[in-house]
């Protein structure tokens, strides 16, 4: 089963980033330095939470460009897409980075997936490879590797998996291929099951599916993996 953690991000103030003072060379003209007595300037509680707001807003933007730049945005996910929140995951315990190139053994498990928003959402996580069935040759986009509904942190509840997890097995010589996770919003609790999907997995859009059940698309990430040698393991 898959791991669902809230991650709410404490983004840092310039002054706990400082660099070390450089020792001063002799002979050098001496730097300012405020008198011990004078108290060093402080932001209000409000300008650091406008601080947070706008790293905050630069980070989705970046978010957003590097899924338009790798055709993730339209191929996936709508043209007009601007996530909502970011969204981090770990394979294996393994913090993987937006874009990374995995291998088929890394990905044979679960990832486990942490969303940056607050408390008190429902969601559904798919991971969807629009590069099937090969990067050249997407006839069968997207290809449905995993759906759960249900994700929240409320006590006691539980998530619906309506799509058991498939790690990524590409064929040799097929490029590399593009896994996106996409996060849509729920309206609130869905009593959905393996009916509410087609019976294949092939050419699944995820986006239109949760339209027809009133979700939209609020985040997203996605890393790659290409089959090296005919005989990797799988």
């Amino acid at each position: 089963m898959i791991k669902l953690g809230i991650a709410i991000q404490d983004y840092p103030h310039p002054q706990d980033h400082q660099e070390p003072r450089e020792e001063q060379a002799l002979g050098s003209t001496p730097s300012l330095e405020l008198d011990d007595s004078t108290p060093a300037p402080v932001a209000k509680p409000q300008e650091q939470h406008h601080m947070q707001d706008a790293k905050r807003r630069i980070m989705l933007k970046a978010i957003g460009i590097e899924l338009a730049e790798t055709m993730i945005i339209p191929d996936v996910l709508p043209p007009k897409f601007e996530p909502e929140f970011n969204i981090s995951m770990k394979f294996n315990d393994i913090p993987v980075e937006m874009g990374q190139l995995l291998t088929i053994n890394d990905t044979k498990s679960e990832p486990t997936v942490e969303f940056d928003t607050q408390a008190g959402q429902i969601f559904t996580l798919a991971i969807v490879d629009p590069d099937s069935p090969s990067s050249g040759h997407h006839g069968y986009r997207s290809y449905r590797h995993f759906l759960i509904s249900n994700l929240d942190m409320s006590e006691n509840s539980t998530s619906t998996v309506i799509t058991a997890y498939q790690g990524p097995n590409p064929e040799f010589g097929t490029g590399t291929h593009r896994y996106a996770l996409v996060v849509l919003k729920q309206q609130g609790r869905y009593n959905l099951t393996e009916a509410d999907v087609p019976e294949s997995r092939v050419r699944f859009d995820v986006v239109d599916w949760g339209k027809k059940r009133k979700m939209k698309p609020v985040a997203a990430s996605y890393f790659v993996v290409k089959r090296h040698h005919v005989s990797e393991i799988s």
